[in-house]
């Protein structure tokens, strides 16, 4: 079997979120994941958000499985998708994470979206 260093570092981060999720659940505090999803800036170096539905659904799925209690995920680039991430949390409330600068507009149209989907599943 090949060592696979990715898989050692996911089963530890299995791990720390049991431990955390334990820890929360025996000082009733919610526990909130917010896993992020990037990309590299080829204009200005680092990082920036990917909002790749196609990467942010399983990373949903994994914070729900771990018990997670708030889900905080990427916008994804259509506004229109974002209702998959909110159903596929289920009964776990999700809070959308900001996303670069912007104007108030484009800013205000992501977050009714979200709010509208959010509420259409209750």
């Amino acid at each position: 079997m090949l060592f696979d260093p990715f898989k050692k570092i996911v089963q530890s981060s299995n791990d720390i979120y049991i431990k955390i999720k334990s820890e929360s659940d025996h000082y009733n505090l919610p526990l909130m994941i917010e896993h992020l999803v990037f990309r590299a800036n080829t204009e200005k170096g680092g990082y920036i958000i990917d909002g790749d539905i196609k990467k942010i659904l399983p990373l949903v799925r994994q914070a729900v499985g771990l018990g997670a209690d708030i889900i905080k995920a990427d916008p994804t680039i259509d506004v229109r998708d974002y209702h998959r991430v909110v159903k596929i949390a289920g009964n776990m409330p999700v809070l959308v994470r900001g996303g670069s600068r912007a104007s108030d507009r484009p800013v205000i149209r992501i977050f009714s979206s979200a709010l509208k989907h959010q509420w259409s599943r209750a």
